[in-house]
């Protein structure tokens, strides 16, 4: 295929329409202007003019929210609502003094909306499978981009925090950069806590390992005394069976014995002979 069909293509593929470009696309439509001539007019095809009529319900009542310029079919009113309110709760908990990870928001957004969505009478079973809503990275990122949230890295004024390296790093990246006080943990919570809670979690093992030892050494005293008297009959038999085996043996000896006995003589007898011309010559 040839390059250039290639890209123009993939340029095609990523024209996207804004909110405000659908919507005006839709009042002029409600004026008269033929579909034919919106395509044209726009340089778009006429299925995408279609589709947008379509939705020109959902387009229309829809309120974005701070930054957003595109509509995707997923997106609900559900969805500013728990946005709405998921910033009220990130708010609340950094002035806390709570640091929040990317985990922490997106558990807590799917909880708010799951909220939302059981208050929220559905018509039917696929209206509800509809709105379901996974909150991913992408999601994450928009999110913050929306609502002007910045990543914050909070430390405790170490070397390796207060460099200029580190500095222009923060900067280039739109990284907020918070300093804790001197020997005060107590102002980074969110890391003492999780110590904390690895502490308690290693006394925990430590308490369980007590009686776990305790009821192997209980373990180990009729085991052992088990071992000597199962000892005893098996040292037992085998002195038993010693007796007839080396009796057997005894038994064996002596037509063995005998037999290199009367081979010896016609031996001896055969080397006396050969001797004899030997010893004349």
């Amino acid at each position: 295929m040839d390059r250039k069909k290639v890209c123009k293509k993939s340029s095609a593929k990523k024209k996207m329409m804004s909110i405000e470009l659908k919507r005006e696309i839709i009042e002029k439509h409600e004026q008269g202007v033929r579909v034919v001539d919106l395509s044209r007019q726009y340089g778009r095809s006429t299925s995408m003019i279609c589709s947008v009529l379509k939705r020109k319900e959902s387009i229309k009542s829809v309120t974005p929210a701070k930054g957003l310029t595109i509509i995707s079919k997923l997106r609900t009113s559900l969805h500013e609502n728990m946005e709405k309110l998921l910033m009220v709760w990130v708010t609340e908990t950094q002035l806390q003094g709570d640091t929040l990870t990317q985990t922490i928001i997106c558990e807590k957004a799917r909880a708010i909306y799951e909220d939302l969505l059981k208050q929220t009478p559905q018509t039917s079973i696929n209206e509800a499978s509809e709105e379901s809503f996974k909150p991913s990275r992408g999601w994450f990122g928009n999110f913050k981009k929306r609502n002007g949230i910045h990543s914050v890295v909070r430390h405790d004024n170490g070397r390796q925090f207060v460099s200029g390296e580190f500095e222009q790093f923060t900067k280039m990246n739109a990284i907020r950069h918070t300093k804790t006080s001197p020997y005060n943990p107590s102002t980074n919570g969110l890391a003492e806590r999780y110590v904390k809670k690895k502490l308690s979690e290693a006394q925990g093992l430590k308490e369980l390992k007590k009686p776990f030892v305790k009821g192997l050494k209980e373990l180990k005293k009729p085991f052992v005394k088990g071992l000597k008297e199962l000892k005893k009959p098996f040292v037992k038999g085998l002195k038993e069976l010693k007796k007839p085996f080396v009796k057997g043996l005894k038994e064996l000896k002596k037509p063995f014995v005998k037999g290199l006995r009367e081979l010896k003589k016609p031996f001896v007898k055969g080397l006396k002979e050969l001797g004899k011309p030997f010893v004349k010559g």
